[in-house]
């Protein structure tokens, strides 16, 4: 038997070993980096469990940063945390990227593996909109319900001409022209939620969340009893700090310094030299080099435990389109190693944060707001900020469990 043939039977026999899987197969597709190399690889395993548990058998098609020929993608079988998941390779080539917008032939040929009478939903993330129409119009062809995965809204985009045109036009015919076709919806949060149940027979809100019971939450966290705050940033600031104005946090880090509060502020998640022109003016601030740590990109889970060694943790975004339509995902993972986050009050953010009791949230998204926010917190007795932390472990408000019924109205 050669591996490609184990690859299908291991397929087939957990399937087979599910004994919760007689109501059928749910394919998820989309932009996850498998198994949990970005934002929406993490959501859709939560996604994933949610559908187990209702009786589902999860199936996965998502991306791979592996660099290798183009396969057959049934020889790309692979098991993570249990479930079948196909891998595509993450598209760096024009022709790779033209393909990944016209083609559903790996998405068939998946379907027509577990028989296309056993598939009866697909869940899609952020697909490309010619592909996602194309597909649109198969699963009604063939009774398997649709099921639009909406995750941002993205701003006018910021890449080189003419790939910022490609994009902004595939945002706009997605958000405004696909979408709005769709049946059934399932939105990051509350903004999306209402934007697309003016047009949507059914729309959920389920915002990315975490399994509790994963080894990865445990984690030791840190009670320092000194009096220095240490916040922590892990994350992709964005081109020109698009997405998180990490320069507010470096700013009010470095004067409050000044002003007598002892801070540590330590950021991950990408180099400091992408962000040599933007850094520039605020190396030139007093105790900067005292205060900022660069800890480069690291794997997720050593990201984790770089949060949970911290007191707090930051999410520093503007209020705009995007910000208004996406969630960030590292809020619950945050919240799950015991450390409370200081956020601008992005709606996103605002409906899970209680402000002093497991996080803190300024008062708009301006920089001196942020930053009294800041001030706040630095002030704060070291056994009050412990018992926040506690809270932000206790509160689990972002469990995966606590959505599934959300999952089951979509998918019944």
């Amino acid at each position: 038997m050669s591996i490609y043939d184990l690859y299908l039977v291991m397929g087939g026999v957990n399937i087979i070993m599910n004994k919760r899987s007689d109501k059928g197969i749910i394919l998820f597709m989309g932009e996850m980096v498998l198994p949990e190399g970005n934002a929406p690889a993490q959501r859709t395993m939560s996604l994933c469990k949610s559908a187990r548990d209702l009786g589902y058998t999860p199936v996965l098609i998502g991306l791979t940063e592996w660099s290798y020929p183009k396969k057959d993608i049934l020889s790309t079988l692979n098991v993570y945390n249990g479930f079948d998941c196909y891998l595509q390779p993450y598209p760096v080539k024009i022709s790779q990227w033209v393909e990944r917008m016209f083609s559903i032939k790996d998405a068939i040929k998946v379907i027509n593996h577990y028989g296309v009478e056993n598939v009866k939903a697909i869940v899609i993330t952020d697909y490309d909109f010619i592909a996602l129409y194309k597909l649109m119009r198969y699963c009604r062809k063939n009774n398997i319900r649709i099921i639009g995965d909406c995750v941002d809204w993205y701003t006018k985009s910021n890449q080189k001409f003419p790939l910022n045109i490609c994009k902004d036009i595939d945002t706009f015919m997605r958000m405004r022209v696909i979408y709005p076709k769709m049946d059934y919806m399932i939105a990051i949060g509350t903004f999306l939620e209402e934007h697309y149940k003016k047009s949507i027979y059914n729309v959920v809100k389920i915002p990315v969340t975490v399994d509790k019971n994963d080894e990865k939450w445990k984690l030791e966290n840190e009670n320092s009893d000194d009096n220095i705050l240490t916040v922590g940033y892990a994350g992709n600031p964005g081109i020109h700090l698009s997405k998180e104005r990490i320069d507010y946090l470096i700013k009010a880090a470095c004067e409050l310094n000044s002003e007598g509060f002892k801070i540590k502020l330590k950021l991950s998640g990408f180099e400091e030299s992408n962000y040599e022109q933007e850094l520039l003016p605020l190396k030139k601030l007093p105790f900067y080099n005292e205060t900022v740590e660069f800890h480069g990109r690291l794997p997720h889970k050593d990201c984790l435990k770089f949060i949970a060694k911290c007191d707090v943790s930051a999410i520093v975004r503007e209020d705009n389109i995007a910000t208004r339509a996406g969630f960030p995902t590292k809020l619950g993972e945050s919240l799950m190693c015991g450390v409370p986050v200081i956020s601008t009050p992005t709606m996103s953010v605002c409906e899970y944060i209680k402000d002093g009791c497991n996080g803190f949230l300024s008062e708009d998204f301006t920089y001196d707001s942020f930053k009294s926010t800041l001030r706040r917190v630095a002030g704060l007795d070291r056994n009050i900020l412990n018992e926040i932390k506690r809270n932000a472990k206790e509160d689990m408000c972002l469990t995966y469990e606590k959505f599934t019924d959300a999952f089951e109205e979509i998918i019944s």
